[in-house]
């Protein structure tokens, strides 16, 4: 059995829920404003996406969550488009300008069927990185942000905190570092979402 989703490209009035998960004891969901056209080549694609604005509403838990940043890209078999990938980053503590969160289309075109997939993938800002600066390994070395400690990417035991306190298990990965640091992978189901279309 496999957990999954369904979104109704013919909905373009309501935000319809994509992904749900839990960070820092705090519940949460992404709902998805999805604007589509009906494509020309109606033969190998039903739908053109032409807009997806992110909602996030956080439910139970002390950490607001907030999107920093989405991106949506094709996902090709022998040059068909068969389906999407939707990246999310999202970090604690972190305030939202506008409540709906516009997401990057890197192509001009994100053609769908009727059965697409859309993979959605979540990644984990660290709480003390800044807005305009690149998480890197080599920046995760600060485990308290404002008096708050980052438990998504330290753990501690006592008073000592320190470089060797960095947890190596399986976390909440990172944008900039999915694809250098193995150990930050997250589990299998947590950071993955699956999406089809009706």
């Amino acid at each position: 059995m496999k957990l999954i989703n369904y979104v109704n490209f013919g909905d373009s009035e309501n935000a319809q829920a994509i992904y749900s998960s839990q960070l820092y004891g705090t519940y949460f969901s992404i709902y998805a404003l999805i604007e589509t056209s009906e494509h020309e080549d109606s033969k190998n694609y039903k739908y053109n996406i032409k807009s997806i604005k992110l909602f996030l509403m956080n439910y139970k838990g002390v950490i607001n969550l907030g999107i920093t940043r989405a991106i949506i890209e094709p996902i090709f078999d022998n040059k068909i488009q068969i389906g999407a990938k939707l990246d999310i980053e999202i970090q604690g503590k972190y305030e939202m300008i506008n409540e709906l969160f516009e997401v990057d289309i890197s192509n001009d075109f994100i053609g769908l069927n009727i059965k697409s997939k859309i993979n959605t993938s979540r990644y984990l800002r660290p709480m003390h990185i800044g807005k305009d600066e690149d998480s890197t390994v080599n920046n995760r070395d600060t485990p308290l942000s404002s008096g708050i400690f980052d438990s998504e990417f330290y753990f501690r035991e006592g008073q000592i905190m320190n470089e060797d306190m960095v947890r190596n298990e399986n976390i909440a990965k990172t944008w900039d570092s999915r694809n250098e640091v193995k150990s930050m992978t997250g589990g299998n189901f947590c950071p993955y979402s699956t999406s089809i279309v009706l």
